[in-house]
């Protein structure tokens, strides 16, 4: 993942873990995270470091952990986290497996 091109900009940063409670393996990507503020505004991860590198899969029991970074507007404000899936292959126009179409949005109001 790329650093903020200007380091002037707010940059907002999330410590996340992800843990897979199912029966099957999930796939996981930093893509599938984003940043939203009350305008609507959608933040892509500008930063990352994780346990298991930006994607794979995960077995039933496995877990990733990692920090993300996100650019913002400086006059934004109620920003939700937002690990979605499903949401970024609608966006990006790509097929749903099996495995990516049970795998509900998850919203986490930050707070700020």
């Amino acid at each position: 993942m790329a650093t903020p091109a200007s380091p002037s900009l707010p940059y907002l940063m999330v410590d996340v873990s992800l843990w897979n409670a199912g029966r099957h393996g999930v796939p996981f990507s930093l893509s599938y995270f984003m940043l939203t503020d009350e305008a609507g505004r959608e933040y892509p991860v500008g930063y990352a470091k994780t346990t298991r590198g930006g994607s794979g899969l995960l077995e039933r029991g496995q877990e990733v952990h990692g920090q993300l970074g996100f650019t913002t507007d400086p006059a934004a404000k109620g920003f939700v986290l937002v690990y979605d899936p499903r949401g970024y292959a609608q966006r990006h126009n790509l097929p749903l497996d099996a495995d990516t179409q049970g795998i509900a949005p998850l919203r986490i109001a930050l707070g700020r």
